[in-house]
């Protein structure tokens, strides 16, 4: 019997293979995106190997450096998400094989359940067959012992999540002593010192008055900005916010330019309903995009560094003092190495992450450890781990609760921390990894959200440093970012 003549069956028969088939369907979509992703990274790489230089301005403008920390990073994760990809084709394609093997087995035993037994009413028509899959052989046509395959790569996948777990218990690591006698002896260096005054000259004859903990931290900032052009130093906005993180200078006509635009905006558009605090907070994530837009109309005659316009964070708190962040990763006993990544890493993704996932270094990861500034499981207020969290997850842990969740992300958040019983819903997202969550402090005292913003700031500071060094500045913003 073809499948086209085959008989009507019950609804509720014709549902499962429906479902069977969507099975099928979705990892076919998974298969295509996949491997549209691995030729596209493929072509990327492929560009990036024939022209570094050519890929570099492409996609950051002429000033940029090859060595520098986006493109080096950009490259180096496409192509490890290239190589990921394709190790993990045979998982993909036991997934398909498998989904097609139930389809096939639902389909014979409804053949057999219908197959001479009495019409009855409110059948329906055998559910259309599924268009073939085709050009993807290549990509299914794996040897006979694909389940080892598989069985070795997730065994791969598992050591390496384990390594991650024992670095995240590395108490060995000498970075980040963050004992009290070690940590009140830091903050003795600072107690009584007052910043010290002086300038910058660029290469222009433009001179910034800034201010550090040292007249030796200003030095240090003065040397990185007068490294050779050819380098892309000047050029390269991320090298400069490193270094004013690593030197502490406070740039006292930034101060005045960020202090006379924030005035400006607040004075044209209220802002105090989207003053929110998004680790603790996400209801108003809409509302922040929409500022952002509000904002971006409203900055849009004055001049501000490309990528600033649209983050609503940095208009958030107080302006950003890279002598305080100096201050704080000195205290917690941060090498300059561990500062960069740090200060680099710490993406605005309301600081968490799953352990096997975590995005720093082992010297990197034990120094935050023994510093304090990482929370693990429970010890995570249980409103912020909620952010983690896809809609989707919060949906079935409600469920489980014997609750309906909520249309909005928001609805589901409300519903779970109104729960009478907190362990309880801890123990539902115990299954969803909340064990293996991960947050990282932002710097005392600021929130996560006034971190980010004074990241903002602080590649603002490098970015208008950049500019003036190439004369790019309009005259007024130029005035005031020159004042003392």
């Amino acid at each position: 019997m073809t499948i086209n003549n085959r008989p009507p069956i019950p609804k509720r028969l014709a549902n499962q293979i429906t479902t069977a088939q969507n099975r099928v369907l979705s990892v076919q979509e998974r298969i295509i995106s996949a491997e549209t992703r691995i030729k596209e990274q493929a072509a990327e790489l492929e560009t990036y190997a024939l022209s570094p230089r050519t890929w570099v301005t492409s996609l950051y403008g002429p000033r940029m450096a090859i060595d520098a920390y986006p493109p080096t990073t950009r490259i180096s994760r496409i192509k490890e998400d290239y190589e990921g990809g394709i190790a993990r084709r045979p998982i993909r394609a036991l997934a398909y094989q498998e989904a097609l093997e139930k389809l096939n087995q639902l389909e014979k035993k409804v053949l057999e359940e219908v197959t001479g037994t009495r019409a009855s009413t409110g059948r329906v028509a055998w559910p259309n067959p599924l268009p073939a899959f085709n050009g993807y052989g290549s990509v299914l046509d794996l040897s006979p012992d694909i389940k080892e395959q598989v069985a070795a790569l997730e065994n791969k996948e598992l050591r390496q999540a384990q390594d991650s777990t024992q670095a995240l218990n590395d108490d060995e690591a000498p970075a980040g002593d963050g004992s009290s006698e070690a940590l009140k002896k830091r903050r003795m260096s600072f107690a009584g010192n007052s910043l010290k005054s002086g300038n910058l000259i660029l290469r222009n004859g433009v001179s910034l008055t800034v201010s550090a903990w040292s007249q030796e931290c200003i030095d240090n900032l003065q040397s990185l900005i007068n490294k050779d052009q050819s380098g892309g130093v000047v050029g390269n906005v991320w090298d400069v916010a490193v270094g004013l993180v690593l030197t502490g200078c406070d740039w006292h006509g930034y101060q005045a330019w960020w202090t006379a635009l924030s005035n400006n905006v607040r004075a044209n558009l209220d802002i105090s309903c989207f003053e929110v605090q998004r680790v603790f907070d996400r209801k108003k994530h809409s509302e922040t995009k929409e500022l952002s837009s509000r904002i971006s109309l409203l900055l849009s005659s004055t001049y501000l560094p490309e990528e600033l316009t649209n983050l609503a964070s940095f208009l958030h708190g107080e302006v950003a003092k890279p002598s305080q962040l100096f201050r704080f990763w000195k205290e917690v006993g941060f090498s300059d190495k561990i500062a960069a990544n740090w200060f680099l890493k710490s993406q605005p993704t309301a600081g968490l992450f799953q352990i096997p996932y975590q995005p720093y270094g082992r010297e990197t990861w034990s120094a935050l450890q023994n510093s304090g500034q990482v929370l693990s499981g429970s010890d995570i207020p249980l409103a912020w781990s909620l952010s983690y969290f896809p809609r989707s997850t919060l949906a079935a842990v409600i469920k489980d609760l014997g609750l309906n969740p909520g249309r909005r992300t928001s609805e589901c958040h409300e519903t779970l921390l109104s729960f009478p019983d907190p362990e309880t819903v801890i123990a539902a997202l115990a299954a969803q990894g909340y064990h293996n969550l991960c947050a990282i402090l932002p710097p005392t005292p600021l929130t996560w959200t006034q971190f980010q913003g004074w990241r903002m700031q602080i590649r603002c500071m490098a970015a208008l440093i950049c500019a003036l060094y190439f004369d790019e500045v309009p005259h007024k913003e130029k005035a005031l970012l020159l004042s003392s």
